[in-house]
């Protein structure tokens, strides 16, 4: 019985060792397959990652734009400084010409009032056709914004909905994978 039971523990080793093998041999061809798998994910997160790099340098473009409007805001305030200037000077002279007005005669203050009207419309319309033209340039510059930011929305809209897409796609492939 020992030498039956040799042979019967023999066949049994042998076949278990076939088993093992084939086994083997299947995690193998299970692991370059995931590895190849791994690979293709890893090289569409890296185009995702280009995309997204394209996103960041519109960006960077779109906050350039936006230090040049600041640089244009600025050029605008210093003119309204000029204009606070003119009316700080403005307000001078009507104190002198008040000085002036009090001291001299009725005459003269009719004379100087006139005087004073005219500059003060002058200022007036100065003051106005500045303001249009700046109100004019504001709104030329905030419609072209308008128009370019609606493009980068755009552009950013159509980068998620590919990115989603991406990602299914992605989720899917993994799936397979986990599948088989």
């Amino acid at each position: 019985m020992d030498g039956e039971l040799k042979e019967v523990l023999e066949t049994i080793r042998q076949e278990m060792r076939q088993g093992f093998d084939a086994v083997d041999q299947r995690f193998g061809a299970m692991d370059e397959s995931m590895r190849q798998g791994f690979d293709a994910v890893d090289q569409r997160f890296d185009s995702v990652d280009q995309r997204f790099d394209s996103v960041d340098q519109r960006f960077d473009s779109v906050d350039q734009r936006f230090v040049a409007i600041d640089h244009r805001f600025d050029s605008v305030d210093q003119r309204f400084g000029a204009v606070d200037r003119r009316f700080d000077s403005v307000d001078r002279r009507i104190g002198t010409l008040e000085t002036r007005v009090d001291r001299s005669m009725v005459e003269l203050r009719h004379e100087l009032r006139v005087n004073l009207d005219n500059a003060m419309t002058e200022m007036r319309q100065d003051n106005a056709a500045a303001h249009s033209e700046t109100r004019l340039h504001f709104d030329t510059v905030a419609d072209g914004l308008r128009k370019e930011i609606k493009l980068i929305a755009e552009g950013v809209l159509n980068v998620d909905e590919k990115l989603e897409r991406e990602v299914g796609a992605i989720r899917d492939e993994i799936a397979d994978l986990r599948a088989r």
